[in-house]
């Protein structure tokens, strides 16, 4: 199910694919010291994930084509109930974000996090200019959690 919302940025709310995680490990690397969030697209895309997971891995592609992005940045922050929120009710509860990691993905587009506790997350990417800023709700549970990998389908800015 596909809702935008009308404030800017405006918010997608749709489901995710999920593929069955790739042989090796991925390589990605630290971002630079400081870097944050690239807001280069005009909207957010936000994907509320209704699995769980053991650990939050995957890859970041471009949406209809499938093709890997190399060097986005994929972070972890706490607090994803604010992605559900909608801010033209006027209702908004603004909770402290904190980010909890970060990586940019390697020339196969794969991330990875380890030792992230059990707990609900936003996993966001980002590439900057003409890329809109993908986030996802996920749930991780190290015990009964899903072994699949995450497949985060970036959208061209309109």
């Amino acid at each position: 199910m596909t809702h935008r919302l009308n404030s800017w940025p405006a918010i997608i709310l749709c489901s995710m694919s999920v593929t069955s995680t790739l042989p090796g490990d991925c390589h990605c690397t630290r971002p630079q010291k400081g870097e944050t969030t690239h807001w280069g697209g005009n909207m957010s895309v936000v994907v509320v994930d209704e699995k769980h997971y053991r650990q939050i891995r995957g890859v970041v592609r471009i949406e209809l084509s499938e093709e890997p992005i190399k060097g986005a940045l994929v972070e972890i922050f706490t607090h994803p109930e604010q992605l559900l929120q909608n801010p033209s009710s006027g209702n908004e509860v603004k909770l402290k974000q904190r980010r909890i990691a970060a990586c940019r993905t390697g020339v196969d587009g794969k991330f990875c996090f380890r030792d992230v506790g059990p707990g609900k997350y936003e996993l966001r990417s980002s590439i900057g200019p003409g890329m809109n800023v993908t986030s996802v709700y996920v749930i991780v549970d190290p015990t009964e959690g899903n072994q699949e990998e995450i497949n985060v389908d970036m959208h061209v800015g309109t």
